[in-house]
């Protein structure tokens, strides 16, 4: 959605579930007799992949800016977290406590002058 229709993509959890909507069926039929991991060679390959496709959703030109806010734990918690975290474009990352994200979100549409903090 370009321009201020979209400012902020907030997904309460990581994309982990195959196109039939169960989290391990599609993948492990997928990988049957294949030998690899369906979680790890298609649930997460699949997960980045959406994440990466809300991005594109949000920034759809040069001039749109926006804030997506991750609120899983398990990108920073789990080894497959990085595997999701690498396919996403450059941006600036902060994990922390909801106080501060909110803060340097609050901060990041300031300098952009799109809102401003009411006190």
């Amino acid at each position: 959605m370009p321009g201020r229709a979209l400012r902020v993509l907030n997904p309460r959890e990581a994309p982990l579930q195959g196109a039939d909507g169960a989290p391990h069926g599609r993948a492990a039929r997928a990988s049957r007799g294949t030998g690899l991991n369906g979680f790890a060679h298609y649930l997460v390959p699949n997960a980045a992949l959406k994440l990466k496709q809300g991005f594109g959703r949000l920034i759809r030109s040069r001039g749109d800016v926006g804030a997506v806010v991750l609120l899983d734990r398990r990108v920073v918690t789990k080894r497959y977290g990085a595997m999701i975290l690498e396919g996403l474009p450059p941006a600036t990352r902060l994990v922390g406590h909801w106080a501060d994200v909110r803060a340097a979100c609050e901060e990041f549409f300031a300098r952009h002058g799109i809102w401003r903090r009411s006190r």
